[in-house]
């Protein structure tokens, strides 16, 4: 008798599953994971890595006691607010929306935040100047780095292992918004009282955001990978068989 052709082999459960998180759907190498960003070098991201440049001489000048009269200071945050209302309408008018984009823009964001917080927060304060030099207490500054730190442990995680990248959410941008204001605020030289209203306000808006990006892990980690189709598998011709049944 001819033997039967024996049944294609099962695809790997580990092939066809997943949703662009390697080539096994599993965890991605930081190499892959750039690739899947597309292209780096775009205007829009050139101005979001000049909005990242900036934050350093930023903090300098804070560090050193300048305020919003310091033209130097006045024109730097100038720029980055321009770079930061510019950066997203250029990806959109020049048709380069990337991954990239994504990633850097909300960086940029991040590293003004806290970087110039801790100036902020940790600069020499003089109660007794005219007006006075008031720094922004050190635990809200220790909340900023917690729920920044969170939101990217959390960021990375569902890029290596889903292949998402997740988007920033409304009322996270309402509160890196408030942080911004706060930091405006305290660099004129307000009294206490509106610092204070300044703060809690601030505070408030990032633990809600803080608790919505969690949400919005929980819901994306717990999505299920979308498992790929396995390519049809033809079995090849069995050759007729050279023996003869009787």
């Amino acid at each position: 008798m001819t033997p039967a052709p024996p049944p294609p082999a099962s695809p790997d459960a580990d092939a066809v599953c997943g949703d662009g998180t390697g080539a096994a759907g599993g965890t991605r190498t930081l190499g892959e994971m750039a690739r899947g960003l597309g292209r780096f070098w775009t205007a829009a991201n050139a101005l979001s890595l000049a909005r990242l440049v900036l934050v350093a001489p930023i903090a300098a000048r804070v560090w050193g006691g300048a305020d919003l009269t310091d033209p130097w200071l006045l024109g730097m945050i100038a720029v980055g607010v321009l770079t930061d209302f510019f950066d997203g309408k250029v990806a959109r008018w020049s048709k380069t929306v990337s991954e990239w984009g994504k990633v850097l823009d909300p960086l940029a964001d991040k590293a003004a935040a806290i970087v110039v917080f801790a100036a902020l927060a940790f600069r020499p304060a003089v109660p007794a100047a005219d007006p006075p030099i008031l720094n922004l207490p050190v635990w809200l500054f220790a909340f900023v780095v917690a729920r920044e730190t969170a939101i990217l442990t959390g960021a990375t995680l569902l890029a290596r292992h889903r292949g998402v990248v997740p988007a920033s959410i409304r009322t996270g941008k309402v509160a890196i918004f408030c942080v911004a204001v706060t930091v405006v605020v305290a660099l004129l030289r307000p009294d206490a009282d509106l610092l204070g209203v300044c703060v809690g306000v601030t505070a408030a808006l990032l633990a809600v955001s803080l608790a919505g990006y969690a949400a919005q892990f929980t819901h994306l980690w717990r999505r299920p990978l979308t498992a790929k189709a396995p390519s049809p598998v033809t079995p090849s011709p069995v050759p007729p068989s050279s023996s003869s049944v009787s």
